[in-house]
């Protein structure tokens, strides 16, 4: 059996799950899809350090911080452009804000 680890986040779960099947496909005997047999673990969020290390790390989280002015000033052209094209699309007058926020509930 092999021993996957993944975060307790339900989607990196389930990309574990995917990764090993996609791996171990047509190597085993079970199932259709011939799986070998693996396992995937997760470890609670608080003693989780090496898979969300920026959860712990303050020098990770300081140097994010610092940062987000400048990856904001590189969203900015991105959103402008999508903004045109939506608004172009829907005929709507669709804000950079707008997009922002489409964009994040997109994310959720």
């Amino acid at each position: 059996v092999y021993a996957i680890k993944a975060t307790q986040v339900p989607r990196a779960s389930a990309s574990a799950v995917a990764f090993a099947m996609g791996l171990f496909g047509g190597q085993g005997n079970l199932g259709l899809g011939k799986q070998r047999a693996f396992a995937v673990s997760t470890e609670s969020r608080a003693s989780d350090i090496l898979l969300r290390f920026y959860d712990t790390c303050q020098s990770y989280k300081n140097y994010r911080k610092s940062e987000e002015p400048a990856v904001e000033k590189l969203k900015e052209p991105v959103f402008d452009e999508i903004t045109l094209a939506l608004s172009k699309r829907y005929e709507l007058n669709f804000t950079a804000q707008d997009v922002s926020s489409l964009w994040f509930l997109c994310k959720q």
